[in-house]
């Protein structure tokens, strides 16, 4: 069984809650004083939230306003 404590449970969060808040992914990494990138990746977890931005923004630039507004009312009928 992993161990699991303060100490995991912290980095875990301090990492997901800086990559959040869109913090630029070489100063987390300098933070967490991880020498490669992926361990930083690693321990941060992507929110519903940060997840929905995303893919609102992705939306808006690539679909014009209609349809992007006829995929809001399909999410509320759902």
């Amino acid at each position: 069984m992993k161990r699991f404590g303060f100490h995991n449970l912290g980095r875990h969060a301090l990492a997901t809650f800086l990559m959040d808040e869109r913090e630029n992914p070489a100063v987390v990494q300098a933070i967490m004083r991880h020498a490669k990138m992926d361990m930083t990746l690693y321990y941060s977890h992507s929110s519903k939230r940060a997840k929905r931005a995303a893919i609102e923004n992705y939306a808006r630039r690539i679909a014009p306003e209609s349809v992007r507004v006829q995929m809001r009312v399909q999410e509320t009928i759902q």
